[in-house]
């Protein structure tokens, strides 16, 4: 495996087996199944955490404190960003199939979108599911207050992107 790691002076490329990369990736407290597979010159941030058979494709990008679910994959060159979630069994392919915003609402979350099978699916530090059970949490959650009206704005942009997306765009 040949992998980016950041270092104080910037990305640095490493080379060995997940055993023998095991120390520099726990300095780091990032977590990489051993079932998992890592393309050379992928980038893995901090803290981030790379599922059982997830793939993460050559030249991607995992951000600092993201989590790629298992079975799911981010493909080559594609970029999921710090605090970024990618569900179990979701597929990114490119960096335009996922969207990371924020801090967003009261627990100033980054929230995660991307498309999974026929819906889209919304990643925050306390949810992971459909959008439309999202938008029933804020709604009950926020109602029209200001987290609320910043939460729908945000759904509305989402879905004009994923609907952009499916209409080559």
């Amino acid at each position: 495996m040949k992998i980016y790691l950041m270092n104080p002076e910037g990305w640095k490329l490493y080379e060995g087996t997940l055993e023998e990369l095991g120390p520099e990736l726990a300095k780091r407290n990032i977590s990489i199944s051993t079932k998992a597979s890592v393309g050379d010159g992928a980038r893995v941030g901090a803290g981030a955490i790379v599922g059982a058979w997830a793939i993460v494709g050559a030249w991607a990008i995992v951000g600092a404190g993201a989590r790629i679910g298992t079975r799911s994959s981010v493909g080559a060159g594609a970029s999921v960003g710090a605090g970024g979630i990618v569900g179990d069994g979701a597929r990114v392919k490119s960096s335009y199939g996922i969207i990371v915003m924020g801090p967003l609402g009261s627990s100033q979350a980054m929230l995660t979108a991307y498309p999974h099978k026929d819906t889209i699916w919304i990643g925050t530090g306390r949810f992971l599911g459909p959008i439309v059970a999202f938008e029933l949490e804020v709604q009950v959650a926020h109602g029209d207050n200001e987290h609320g009206k910043a939460y729908a704005a945000v759904l509305d942009f989402v879905r004009a992107h994923f609907k952009a997306e499916r209409e080559g765009r």
